[in-house]
């Protein structure tokens, strides 16, 4: 922000850039808000406009409902009998579980 200038005093410095509309202002032209202490403004309009738009609850946007967590559990128990399948049809499981029963036959 260090070459900007004001959009209503080309000679002047800015010295932040409009929460609402996002170009620089000057220390003259800067509005500012106890409701929004950290934001500047170009005119009290788009003041108004942001902390309406803040109050409005942009924030509290619902979440997509995610899978369940049964979905879940009941996915990872689908994904080790796969697993354990193609283990076992490789040969694997009586290498990797060694129990005394795989001896008898």
């Amino acid at each position: 922000m260090g070459l900007e200038v004001c959009k209503n005093h080309p000679g002047r410095k800015a010295v932040g850039i409009c929460a609402t509309c996002h170009v620089p202002i000057c220390q003259e032209c800067a509005v500012k808000s106890p409701a929004a202490p950290k934001q500047v403004f170009c005119s009290k309009e788009h003041m108004q406009q942001f902390i309406s738009f803040e109050e409005s609850g942009r924030g509290n946007i619902p979440k997509l409902p995610g899978r369940s967590l049964v979905k879940r559990i009941l996915s990872m128990i689908i994904a080790l009998v796969v697993i354990a399948a193609i283990l076992h049809v490789m040969g694997w499981i009586p290498k990797l579980i060694p129990l005394p029963f795989y001896d008898m036959f």
